[in-house]
């Protein structure tokens, strides 16, 4: 699945994906399935057991693209809906139509994106976000 989504970032690089048009669909599925990994090892530490399970992110589906800023630097608040499917406790697992929102930004270079994720114990009006490069 890795290989999968590394090679068709570097295709859509190659094309030429600016800014203005947004993340490619394939960003966006690399960051749910960045962001919904951390998840579960946070989960698994607090509960101290092992996260035990494998997925892949299909039928991405961009409803919304918003400019906004993060911390102070520009960002791009992304909202839709994917697909789940996998393995999890030797049982198989589909849900479709799950609904997301992520924040995605340019790293400073300009030549990758990386998700922004606001940290669980931070406030609303004022939260703190951590940085995850994607693959």
């Amino acid at each position: 699945m890795v290989r999968l989504l590394v090679g068709l970032l570097l295709v859509l690089w190659v094309s030429g994906c600016a800014w203005g048009g947004g993340p490619p669909t394939a960003v966006v599925a690399d960051a749910i399935a960045t962001q919904l990994q951390q998840s579960r090892q946070e989960l698994a530490q607090t509960l101290k057991s092992d996260p035990g399970s494998s997925f892949q992110i299909t039928a991405v589906t961009i409803t919304q693209r918003r400019s906004t800023t993060v911390a102070g630097q520009p960002a791009l608040q992304v909202r839709g809906t994917y697909t789940l499917t996998g393995r999890y406790l030797n049982n198989s697992l589909k849900q479709p139509d799950n609904p997301f929102e992520i924040y995605l930004s340019r790293t400073p270079d300009g030549e990758a994106w990386q998700l922004l994720r606001p940290i669980a114990a931070s406030t609303d009006t004022d939260p703190s976000w951590v940085v995850a490069p994607l693959s």
